[in-house]
């Protein structure tokens, strides 16, 4: 200690400064790390933006009508080949979407069951064939007001750090005091309402971080009800919600919005109960389509095989712990 000629008293002091230091850099460092991370994911953010705005701009004066049959005519898409040479998507597909029509959406993962939900929302265009809305051709220059026709509700639904009221309202910003109870009764999340004391100006956190993930869903849901969306599109909606209360939204949906065409992707058996047609997805095509009952025994195969694939992840995660 004498070689430096510092005090001691000093000393321990810049040690105590620096060890308070230590915490805050590496959380400093942390988190710029995160943000170097986030940069690519910011520039699709980007460039998303700007292919929005471009069709925003392309369809300013574009008139559709309302759904009343919406057609894939030979619709393929294909994502670029990841490092196994295999690129998912759909290939040729031939199929109708009627008003008011209640359809399922089965398959195994990877089976082409999103890239079929996102050519319908128009994140993605076709590479083959042509998706028609009563015989009148979704392209670019319409696809913004096509979109102004629907509703997509994901698994895990994105919440703005605000109130309830105000992520309700994202979707419709003069929806009326009744027509968000009535969503939320919908969705079976007006009891939620009444067990929290501040109500819809309840916050919801980060993420909707304060809530639990059946209550973000329901509140998703209820927020796409309230777009009265032509075509509802549910991808996994309610996997986080018990079966029960699933049947109850469910049935309410059906009973509220008859003239709502609703596409139901799930992985869970029971939760295709409902649909008046499921179509059953393998390798990018629809290799089977019919009722609960007589596609059951097919998507018992499937949720089966889903268990199975599964069960390893389960068991390296259970041994990592």
């Amino acid at each position: 200690l004498g070689v430096v000629a510092v005090p001691v008293p000093t000393l321990v002091a810049l040690l105590l400064i620096l060890s308070r230091m230590a915490g805050p850099a590496q959380a400093l460092q942390t988190q710029a790390l995160e943000v170097v991370r986030a940069l690519p994911a910011y520039a699709q953010i980007r460039e998303l933006e700007a292919e929005l705005a471009s069709d925003r701009g392309l369809a300013t004066d574009a008139i559709l009508p309302a759904l009343e049959v919406l057609s894939f005519d030979r619709v393929g898409y294909r994502h670029p080949r990841g490092a196994d040479g295999a690129g998912s998507g759909v290939d040729a597909l031939d199929l109708e979407l009627r008003r008011g029509e209640f359809l399922g959406v089965a398959g195994r993962s990877g089976a082409g069951k999103t890239s079929f939900a996102d050519l319908l929302v128009g994140l993605y265009h076709p590479q083959a064939g042509r998706i028609l809305l009563n015989g009148t051709p979704v392209t670019l220059a319409n696809h913004s007001a096509w979109r102004d026709r629907l509703a997509y509700v994901a698994q895990d639904p994105f919440m703005r750090h605000a109130s309830i009221r105000e992520n309700l309202l994202w979707s419709n910003p003069g929806a009326s005091d009744a027509a968000i109870a009535r969503a939320l009764w919908i969705a079976d999340a007006d009891d939620l309402l009444a067990r929290l004391p501040e109500g819809l100006a309840t916050w919801v956190g980060e993420r909707g971080s304060l809530i639990s993930g059946g209550e973000r869903q329901r509140l998703a849901l209820a927020r796409a009800v309230l777009r009265d969306p032509q075509l509802l599109i549910l991808d996994e909606a309610t996997n986080a919600i018990d079966i029960d209360g699933e049947q109850i939204i469910l049935h309410r949906l059906r009973e509220a919005c008859p003239d709502t065409t609703i596409l139901m992707i799930a992985h869970r058996l029971e939760s295709l109960r409902r649909c008046d047609r499921i179509l059953l997805f393998d390798a990018g095509r629809v290799v089977a389509q019919g009722s609960f009952e007589t596609m059951r025994s097919r998507l018992v195969a499937v949720e089966r095989d889903d268990a199975t694939a599964a069960a390893p992840h389960a068991g390296q995660t259970q041994g990592a712990s």
